[in-house]
């Protein structure tokens, strides 16, 4: 038995379906006059400044941004911890969970140490190019299927 879903939500989809489309020809309009515009002209500085990473290159990931464990990440062994206290004293209770939450922090803190690696910061500026260069493939495969399109042909393009 198939729910079909409201038509309040099937106007919304169209909706997006719509605006999606229009931010690809934006897009696909922004893309052309990058290309059409000549180059500007620009005095050297007399000390050029490096250009940063990202402006660089437009494919670098974003810097690994450090993370802790919030409170909800502790609440649930938090919690399992109370039920099985019973059998405990407080102090014992107590110390259990603050072992707990620092053991938490420092497999944080480790996992922080790991994604700032030299290797991770390689292997993420690696699968941004990756991904780069498949966009740029997807594009000039598109661009060939809409010339196929506007010719008239009907050979499948792979």
């Amino acid at each position: 038995m198939a729910v079909l879903p409201a038509p309040a939500a099937e106007a919304e989809v169209e909706h997006m379906l719509r605006e999606l489309e229009a931010k690809k020809e934006e897009l696909k309009a922004l893309r052309q006059a990058q290309t059409a515009a000549p180059p500007a002209t620009a005095k050297p500085a007399a000390t050029p400044k490096p250009p940063p990473a990202a402006a660089a290159n437009p494919a670098a990931p974003a810097e690994y941004k450090q993370q802790f464990p919030g409170w909800r990440t502790c609440v649930g062994p938090l919690l399992l911890l109370l039920y099985l206290s019973d059998g405990m004293s407080r102090t014992d209770a107590f110390m259990a969970g603050a072992f707990l939450v620092v053991t938490m922090w420092f497999g944080q803190k480790m996992v922080n140490r790991l994604e700032n690696s030299e290797w991770r910061h390689k292997l993420r500026t690696d699968a941004a190019q990756a991904v780069a260069a498949q966009e740029k493939e997807d594009a000039k495969k598109e661009a060939k299927k809409e010339a196929r399109r506007a010719t008239g042909s009907t050979k499948k393009t792979t």
